[in-house]
């Protein structure tokens, strides 16, 4: 572990172990750069079958999983419809998701639109701290339903939803 002297603004190493006491006394930092490290250190333990910045395992799909993904059936539909895409569903059931902890979380997560046709959305959520709500970051239409759900990036899906 290192611990800066007084003088400097150097953010020290620390093991999780380390108490936010001793952090304070030992760094210069500043409320915002604690709270982050707070973050990300609750994210971490939230979702422990993520490693930062890997794609996690099958996650189940729960209730908080579903109203997010929920939250997005309006848009989704609006921008595949200003796009020429069939944004009509006859369902909406969310049927897969995969974690990625960054800064917050990227959701993976595989809906169900029709008996034969999924998308594929990318949510991103903020850390608590930052009190923002989630963010449709990119979707990728007319995916089988045998398709799974994997890390994509945004060139992979319809370009108005980049954020």
């Amino acid at each position: 572990r290192l611990k800066p002297d007084r003088q400097t603004t150097h953010i020290c190493l620390l093991s999780p172990a380390s108490s936010f006491a001793e952090l304070r006394e030992s760094t210069a930092m500043t409320r915002p750069a604690l709270a982050l490290i707070a973050g990300v250190w609750i994210t971490v333990l939230v979702h422990p079958c993520s490693s930062a910045g890997g794609l996690s395992s099958q996650q189940p799909v729960d209730k908080e999983v579903q109203e997010m993904v929920d939250g997005f059936r309006d848009e989704v539909r609006q921008r595949m419809q200003a796009k020429g895409v069939n944004g009509e569903f006859t369902k909406w059931e969310v049927k897969q998701v995969k974690t990625q902890v960054v800064a917050g979380i990227n959701y993976f997560v595989k809906v169900a639109i029709s008996d034969d046709e999924c998308v594929h959305l990318r949510i991103y959520k903020a850390l608590p701290y930052m009190q923002q709500p989630p963010q449709l970051h990119s979707v990728k239409v007319k995916q089988d339903v045998a398709t799974e759900v994997e890390y994509f990036q945004p060139s992979e899906a319809l370009p108005e939803f980049f954020a």
